[in-house]
């Protein structure tokens, strides 16, 4: 007679992300960061100039972050290099 064991393991969930003091989680740091990243990216490549963002009297900062860095991505472009 063959007795096998069994290993059962056991994965608890994982806590909710820390939130920050102004009460963004990771998560909705990074979508603001991409959403920034993305506006960036397109207004800069229109005119191939850096233009303070439209709309917007104070942006979230990771936001912020994200369109200036949009913004460096497209003036370093094929397209605005002019290569």
């Amino acid at each position: 007679m063959t007795i096998s064991a069994v290993t059962c393991t056991f994965v608890a969930k994982q806590p909710n992300p820390p939130q920050k003091p102004d009460g963004n989680t990771e998560g909705a740091a990074r979508e603001q960061y991409r959403t920034g990243y993305q506006q960036g990216l397109k207004d800069t490549l229109e005119t191939c100039e850096k233009n303070p963002p439209k709309g917007l009297a104070a942006p979230d900062p990771n936001w912020q972050a994200g369109y200036d860095k949009g913004a460096e991505t497209a003036l370093n472009s094929k397209r605005c290099q002019g290569d």
